[in-house]
């Protein structure tokens, strides 16, 4: 105690002499205003490189997106891949396990369906406004799309459903005032959700020895509960990839949703568009292929 106030002394004595020097006071005051009005430029820019981050990921994802326009007459091109992609999960477990020529071939047919619209391969993303978490994963897939040969991947391709997309615009989605569109196609497409919850507890990033285990089954558990709960962002990396014999890859897994998270590791974009091309290719502690259900 005696040091703490040996160390008060000095700004106990400066303050003393600002209370009775009455030349100060004024020109503190003055001073803490032109303090004020010179900082004010540097929070605005501040405020504004924040604002233009939000822009450039929104813009990002907008350019990327699955609409959800039509959601309340189950019509969005969103609501349409969902239920697409139901289907041609159960295809794919017909492709794996039946011993039926005609169900293996029609079960081929919804998946050259599938592929054929939405593409073999590709990144599908849940993504929101106002979310530092969607910023990091923008700014880490943007970057690898667009320098893939630096980090050995080819392809690259995803398709995204902005939660809040701003439908107030659009007349004949006028419910938006009473429940969001996404509720909508949530409840319509439940069994899609289903289905990335029981890909992700199956995936290497799931099995693989990570420090936050119970927080990554917990944001997947939100999969399955009400729409307010889901945990977004959520990147689902999507397998029907064929070899040069036309056949798929990925024959034997359960799933054709092959990684399901809800984060991407790194401080820097460079950083994290290296885990999402280490999540492309399989490779790493996390996103190692895991082993085939089938051999």
């Amino acid at each position: 105690m005696k040091f703490l106030k040996i160390l008060a002394t000095p700004f106990v004595k400066l303050w003393g002499w600002i209370r009775d020097t009455a030349w100060v006071q004024p020109l503190l005051i003055v001073g803490c205003i032109f303090g004020v009005i010179f900082s004010i430029p540097y929070i605005s820019k501040g405020i504004q490189n924040l604002s233009n981050k939000e822009e450039d990921s929104m813009k990002f994802y907008n350019n990327n997106r699955l609409s959800m326009s039509g959601a309340y007459k189950d019509s969005s091109d969103a609501g349409k891949f969902l239920a697409s992609y139901s289907k041609t999960q159960e295809a794919w477990e017909a492709y794996n396990k039946s011993t039926d020529d005609s169900k293996i071939k029609e079960a081929k047919t919804q998946l050259d369906s599938f592929t054929d619209k939405y593409g073999e391969k590709f990144y599908f993303v849940l993504a929101k406004s106002s979310c530092e978490a969607c910023d990091n994963i923008s700014t880490g897939l943007e970057y690898l799309k667009n320098h893939q040969k630096d980090y050995g991947v080819s392809g690259i391709k995803l398709h995204t459903v902005v939660v809040d997309q701003d439908l107030s615009k659009n007349d004949e989605d006028d419910n938006y005032k009473t429940d969001s569109a996404f509720k909508m196609i949530y409840d319509n497409n439940a069994g899609a959700f289903e289905s990335f919850y029981e890909a992700g507890r199956n995936g290497s990033y799931y099995t693989s020895n990570l420090s936050n285990y119970d927080s990554y089954v917990d944001n997947l558990e939100t999969l399955l509960e009400k729409v307010d709960a889901v945990k977004v962002p959520l990147v689902v990396l999507i397998d029907l990839s064929k070899d040069s014999n036309k056949e798929y890859t990925m024959k034997g897994y359960d799933y054709i949703a092959t990684q399901v998270f809800f984060e991407i590791t790194g401080d820097t974009k460079y950083d994290r568009a290296s885990q999402f091309a280490d999540c492309w290719n399989y490779k790493g502690d996390v996103f190692g292929k895991r082993v085939a259900t089938d051999k």
